[in-house]
């Protein structure tokens, strides 16, 4: 039986769900994909990374203009360095890779209050687009449905047969009616509010009507994804945009399975390649976020995570928040391993088109369209024991916004034995401007 499900048209709405006991692989087979548009993060009760857009098409001159965004710096760029490599983007290159920019806005502007906590939210979006998008390779689940309905009526004259004498029940009825309309006038209601509550519908004798539906449903584990470069910056209009550069390769994921073996000893922490780390200047740290596969001047690798934070600036206690937010930037550093080793992702989207054209009998008639777009990103819930160390704390001015960002650079270690027994202050007000966009640097030992 080919069953059909219609979506709210004016958005995609999400319920929470429980599942019954079971392996996490089990509960993944049992969602379908319209289920999947009803997926919230585990234990919050709200869904992750979902968004929802309705769509306002203003195609005039003035709102046409091609503006250069971080994302089209990171896509030129990076498509340039992998062809010197004989790679691309977006494709399963020759030895297995793929290659994958994602990009999201920052909801609250470079010149207010909370800017650094938003644009950690717009890289966690972004990263988790671009593993989408590297997901999709492997196949995705499409649904769709369309509708298309015409109807034309040309009427002269009056249908005999609809003349009929009115009932006792008609004729009271019309009575109580009017007597209604005068309760109304005498409470104060307008006389036009009376003449609209009265109005019939018109007839009708031209309609066309148009509905398209359309869902992408993508899930999976992923593993051994890495960043390789972030550009973000403000285009102007409070529009600051992080995008992110991310690679799968499936060498790495084999090691992501054995991630001990990644895990540094002691005479790969005292390299010169992690030593660095230890030295950089932190203003070449604040477009690092995401995990990165460092190679050793032995041939050896590492793995090493970022994490980012921001404080709020009070008055008394401000070394505490300081702290905390140092804290922060280290559980982020450390999240941001664990997505590397292993992720467990599923994604909807959804496309809703809908135009209706009407001509009345009298003359008039009416157009309406929507357009409609849903997205869904879940990461599902999972845990993993970890040995890491933090190398480093650093903390230096956003060059754009100017506010305070604390660091925090982890490393994955090998595992240790013998050891087991805010917001940000004031700022200024107004519409921001365009800005020069930041881009990572590379360090030494990165890996293409």
């Amino acid at each position: 039986m080919k069953c059909i499900h219609i979506i709210s048209l004016t958005a995609l709405v999400l319920i929470s769900y429980s599942c019954a006991s079971g392996g996490e692989n089990d509960r993944l087979r049992d969602i379908s994909p319209d289920s999947a548009s009803e997926i919230t993060a585990q234990g919050s009760g709200t869904p992750v990374a979902a968004g929802s857009l309705n769509i306002r098409e203003d195609a005039t001159i003035d709102n046409t203009a091609i503006v250069e965004y971080p994302s089209d710096r990171l896509q030129n760029t990076a498509q340039a360095h992998l062809s010197r490599i004989s790679k691309s983007l977006n494709t399963i290159n020759a030895d297995g890779t793929v290659y994958s920019i994602g990009f999201a806005t920052v909801a609250v502007p470079s010149n207010s209050n909370g800017f650094i906590a938003s644009r950690n939210i717009a890289y966690a979006r972004a990263e988790l687009r671009a593993k989408i998008n590297i997901l999709r390779l492997s196949g995705e689940q499409i649904t769709s449905e369309r509708n298309s309905t015409l109807i034309d009526r040309a009427v002269t004259g009056v249908d005999p047969d609809t003349k009929e004498k009115a009932t006792m029940l008609q004729k009271a009825l019309r009575v109580v009616d009017a007597s209604l309309d005068r309760a109304l006038s005498e409470l104060g209601v307008s006389q036009a509010e009376i003449d609209r509550m009265n109005q019939q519908e018109k007839e009708r004798i031209y309609e066309e009507t148009f509905y398209n539906y359309v869902s992408s449903f993508v899930s999976g584990l992923i593993r051994g994804i890495t960043t390789l470069q972030i550009v973000e910056g403000e285009a102007g209009g409070n529009d600051y945009q992080v995008a992110v550069l991310v690679k799968y390769d499936p060498e790495i994921q084999d090691l992501a399975a054995r991630f001990p073996e990644l895990g540094a000893d002691q005479d790969q922490l005292n390299s010169s390649t992690v030593d660095q780390l230890r030295t950089v200047d932190p203003l070449s740290l604040v477009s690092k976020m995401g995990a990165q596969i460092f190679s050793l001047p032995d041939g050896s690798r590492v793995l090493v995570s970022y994490g980012q934070s921001s404080y709020r600036t009070t008055g008394s206690r401000q070394s505490q928040q300081e702290g905390i937010a140092f804290r922060r930037a280290r559980l982020q550093a450390v999240e941001n391993i664990k997505n590397m080793i292993a992720e467990d992702l599923i994604s909807k989207e959804v496309s809703e088109s809908i135009e209706k054209v009407v001509e009345y009998a009298d003359g008039t008639g009416n157009m309406y369209s929507e357009e409609n777009y849903s997205e869904l990103i879940e990461s599902r819930a999972s845990t993993i024991n970890l040995n890491t160390l933090e190398l480093r704390q650093w903390k230096a001015s956003h060059p754009i916004s100017d506010h305070i960002v604390t660091g925090s650079v982890v490393i994955l270690t090998e595992r240790v034995s013998s050891l087991r027994s805010g917001d940000e202050g004031e700022a200024q007000q107004g519409e921001t401007e365009r800005s020069e966009f930041l881009q990572s640097t590379t360090l030494d030992g990165e890996e293409w």
